[in-house]
């Protein structure tokens, strides 16, 4: 019975651990990362139906770029105008990028 309890303690207890790291992200921006030495890995462009999908308020194409630093990766999410037009307050918006 203690077995039992142990394996299930330890199971809960790296559970608890892994939802507060995701309780844990950051947000940053596309800008700040990469002015940090992040690189981006991918681009990707997401339908506007396929974006609303996932984000349930887009209201054009979008484009999820993915970034790595060192051990750390961020998704970013941006409008594909854009990202296609290098718009600098969209670049510079903190609250476009996941960070973990």
């Amino acid at each position: 019975m203690r077995r039992i309890c142990r394996g299930l303690c330890l199971a809960f207890a790296g559970t608890a651990t892994l939802v507060q790291g995701a309780a844990a992200q950051d947000t940053q921006s596309v800008n700040g990362l990469l002015a940090k030495g992040y690189e981006i890995r991918s681009v990707m462009m997401l339908p506007m139906d396929a974006a609303k999908r996932v984000a349930g308020d887009a209201s054009s194409d979008t484009v999820v770029v993915t970034l790595q630093g060192g051990k750390s990766v961020a998704v970013c999410f941006l409008a594909l105008p854009n990202w296609v037009a290098l718009n600098k307050a969209s670049l510079d918006n903190p609250a476009l990028c996941e960070v973990r």
